[in-house]
């Protein structure tokens, strides 16, 4: 009974990790490897990298990736916890891009 009551509080099943306290740990140039010492295990993500550009124009389709980017300026991104709970970390030559972390619900 007590397992099916855990299931349902979210912060029983959640991951422990995701603190305020943790997320500033994190700094540019560290390795994934590093990270998941602080954070745990991640979830990759895929798609495109839109931060750059303005989300408005994104909206409207206008951006400005050209056709084929270069390897050296894609981000591959690693997240930690849910929709309302999360860090999310971009990586560039496995290492933490900088101005590359994101957090919600922290």
């Amino acid at each position: 009974m007590l397992f099916l009551l855990c299931l349902a509080i979210p912060a029983c099943t959640g991951n422990a990790n995701l603190t305020k306290a943790n997320v500033d740990k994190i700094k540019p140039g560290m390795t994934l490897t590093e990270v998941e010492a602080v954070l745990g295990k991640g979830d990759s993500e895929s798609g495109l990298d839109l931060s750059e550009g303005s989300s408005a124009a994104g909206a409207l389709g206008v951006t400005t990736l050209s056709a084929a980017p270069s390897r050296s300026s894609s981000i591959k991104w690693m997240r930690w916890g849910d929709d309302s709970k999360f860090i999310r970390i971009g990586f560039q030559g496995d290492k933490v891009a900088k101005g590359k972390i994101e957090q919600k619900g922290l």
